[in-house]
């Protein structure tokens, strides 16, 4: 009798760290997506200004479509800032989830290793790259062959000062321009995790708390407004994890169906995607200019409707996987994307920087335009990417797992 009290414990044991430590298919296949529209926001940064800044720079393209993807809605697949954002929001989430679900025996044990690995496993991948980038320049300068004329402005001293402490210390783009994003990946989320400690339990008083933090960090400073992120991604997680809306579905039967979920799951999705392309730099026009008093009092930013929309587009898709609707971000390819979503977004400039400029100019000159040369150019770089990236994530990436799964409280 006792020998199947213990196993029964065991096997309850097991099953409740599986759930803890699950893995959600379509969150890692939309961490994917997000990484690939971030490394085409990027080339069209690179080679259709307009794309970006509107009509400050000239337009490329036919139509002017660039310069149209700089302020209207459908520009949303190519705003970095959003993206950035998503990704964000997911990096809250993810670990909210796992603090709410641990017993409360193991808590102290999981949140410490949680926060004890979360800048190795950020600092390991992401130093690899600027040495990479720092021998690069270094090779290309000895050679006369920086046709990029990017100078190499800081010495070995200074990679090691911004690639292990200022980089993760504050926004810092000295070595290689995304990064200034890491300082949010590794610090949001360690707010999150605290955050998400007293929100374990299923407290009335929770829903105020979320609400006065996400108003300090809009008020606040214009570098604190990522950190509302953090604060949704565990609104999110609270939701999810503690089912708040059980009693709203006792009372509306309707929302258990299809054909309600279907619909509202859609509505959400295309509300979130129309605030994602909320111009990040050009001056709103339409709709968009019904938000203009929000981030007028925010410093100018749009960074509070682009984590807004994130947040719509994460509770949609949790509709759609309620409903159990057809799941496109489960399948092989968004699975693929996810997996290297991190080498993707370390990599993707290295190759847009040394090779892209240089096939773009000299194809564009046999083609006559950087229009006919952009999907080429655009394909080449893309394939590299995900070939290094795979090769990034199975060699130095897993690496530096191996080293973080020695690291406990």
């Amino acid at each position: 009798m006792a020998k199947n009290t213990t196993k029964n414990t065991e096997s309850a044991e097991q099953k409740t760290a599986a759930k803890t430590t699950s893995r959600l298919p379509w969150l890692d296949g939309l961490k994917g997506l997000a990484c690939f529209d971030v490394f085409t926001h990027h080339f069209f940064l690179a080679f259709f200004k307009a794309s970006y800044f509107g009509t400050e720079m000239p337009s490329l393209l036919p139509g002017g479509i660039d310069t149209l993807l700089s302020y209207k809605p459908y520009g949303v697949f190519l705003n970095g800032n959003f993206w950035v954002c998503l990704f964000l929001l997911i990096s809250a989430y993810l670990p909210a989830c796992q603090i709410m679900r641990t017993p409360e025996d193991k808590l102290r044990n999981r949140v410490g290793t949680m926060i004890l690995k979360r800048y190795p496993r950020l600092m390991l991948p992401a130093f690899s790259v600027c040495v990479i980038n720092f021998i690069l320049l270094h090779v290309l300068n000895a050679l006369h062959m920086n046709y990029i004329d990017k100078p190499l402005d800081y010495s070995f001293g200074g990679l090691l000062m911004h690639g292990l402490v200022l980089m993760w210390t504050k926004v810092d783009s000295m070595l290689i321009g995304p990064f200034w994003t890491l300082h949010y990946f590794l610090l949001v989320p360690l707010f999150a995790m605290l955050l998400a400690i007293p929100a374990r339990k299923e407290n009335r008083y929770m829903p105020f708390i979320y609400s006065a933090l996400l108003i300090v960090f809009f008020e606040y400073d214009i570098l604190f407004d990522y950190y509302m992120a953090g604060v949704l991604g565990v609104l999110l997680a609270d939701l999810t994890c503690h089912d708040r809306f059980a009693t709203l579905r006792e009372r509306i039967p309707a929302l258990t169906k299809k054909a309600c979920l279907l619909p509202l799951s859609l509505l959400l999705l295309s509300a979130g995607l129309w605030m994602g392309g909320y111009p990040s730099y050009v001056d709103p026009e339409g709709l968009y200019t019904r938000f203009s008093f929000l981030v007028a009092r925010n410093n100018g930013t749009s960074v509070l409707l682009h984590i807004a929309g994130a947040f719509l587009i994460l509770c949609a898709l949790h509709l759609w996987q309620a409903a159990s609707l057809p799941d496109l971000l489960s399948t092989r390819p968004f699975q693929f994307l996810g997996r290297i979503c991190f080498p993707v977004f370390m990599l993707h400039m290295l190759w847009i920087e040394y090779l892209g400029y240089f096939v773009m100019d000299r194809l564009s000159a046999v083609t006559g335009s950087v229009a006919s040369a952009a999907l080429p150019v655009y394909l080449l770089l893309l394939v590299l990417v995900l070939l290094s990236s795979t090769l990034f994530h199975h060699t130095i990436e897993k690496w530096c797992e191996k080293i973080c799964s020695k690291i406990h409280a």
